[in-house]
C-alpha cells in the first residue's frame, strides 16, 4: 500500500500594521480566522502599554498536532519565531500573522509579549496561547464493514459479501478489493458512499478469520491506510 506523507508546511505571513497610538490593546492572544476551504489560519496578538514603557514586541510561534498525537511540536518557519517591535510611545500593540498552505492537522500559536524601557530593558513578559485551527485531511478514506457469506453448493466455496464505504472528504476513483485471497474491483466509490463486495472465494470455517485488504495496489490516495488490511470472523455458521 502507497502511504502519502505530507509536507510539513509552506507558509506565506502577511504581517498586519501596528495600531496607532491611541489603543488601548487587552493582553490576549486569538484565533481570529481558520478556513479549511483555503487551508489558512490567521492569529492575532494585543498588549497595553504598562508603566514606564518606551516600545512592546510579540513574537509568534506556530505549532502544530498531528492525528493522535499528545505533543505540540513547533513548527520553523520563515517570519515566525522572532519578535516584531511595535513604534515607540503607542498605549497598546496589535500584531496578525496569516499562515497559509497548512497541511492536515491542528495549529496554534504561542504568542510571546515584551515590554521595553527607553533604555531598552524588559520591564515585564508574558506568554499567551491561541485557540486551534484544525485542518482536515482532504483525500479519501476507505473503510471496510460488516462481511457476510453463504456456502455454495459444492461445499468448498463461499460467496463473501463485504461493505465497503469511502468516509474521507474526497470521491475514490478505481481501486480493489481482496477478501480471503480473492481480488475484485470497484470502479469508484463518492465520498460519504457505501458499497457492497462480492467474490466467491475458499471457505472459511466458524471461528477462522477472514483477511480482508482495501486497495492493496494503492490507487487511492488515503487521508487514513491504517484499516486498510483487516480480519473479519468467518461469517459462515
Amino acid at each position: 500500500m502507497r502511504r502519502v506523507v505530507p509536507l510539513l508546511l509552506l507558509a506565506v505571513l502577511v504581517l498586519a500594521a501596528p495600531a496607532g497610538a491611541s489603543t488601548i490593546a487587552p493582553l490576549r492572544a486569538s484565533l481570529t480566522a481558520c478556513s479549511a476551504s483555503t487551508r489558512t489560519a490567521v492569529f492575532s496578538g494585543s498588549m497595553p502599554a504598562v508603566r514606564g514603557t518606551r516600545t512592546m514586541a510579540m513574537r509568534f510561534d506556530l505549532e502544530t498536532q498531528g492525528d493522535g498525537d499528545a505533543v505540540w511540536t513547533v513548527l520553523k518557519v520563515p517570519g515566525l519565531g522572532v519578535y516584531k517591535r511595535s513604534s515607540t510611545g503607542q498605549s497598546g500593540f496589535v500584531f496578525t500573522q496569516r499562515v497559509q498552505e497548512l497541511d492536515p492537522g491542528a495549529y496554534r500559536a504561542v504568542v510571546r509579549f515584551r515590554w521595553y524601557t527607553r533604555s531598552g530593558r524588559t520591564i515585564k513578559t508574558a506568554k499567551r496561547t491561541t485557540g486551534t485551527c484544525i485542518q482536515p485531511d482532504p483525500r479519501a478514506d476507505l473503510r471496510a464493514g460488516v462481511l457476510g457469506g453463504s456456502l455454495l453448493a459444492d461445499g468448498t466455496t463461499a460467496r463473501y459479501a463485504l461493505a465497503v464505504s469511502n468516509t474521507g472528504r474526497s470521491d475514490a476513483g478505481p481501486f480493489a478489493v481482496e477478501i480471503a485471497g480473492v481480488r475484485t474491483t470497484v470502479a469508484a466509490l463518492a465520498r460519504g458512499a457505501e458499497t457492497t463486495v462480492t467474490v466467491d472465494a475458499p471457505r472459511c470455517w466458524p471461528g477462522e478469520s477472514v483477511a480482508i485488504v482495501l486497495d492493496p495496489a494503492g490507487q487511492v490516495d488515503e487521508a487514513d491506510e491504517a484499516g486498510d488490511s483487516v480480519q473479519r470472523p468467518c461469517p459462515l455458521s
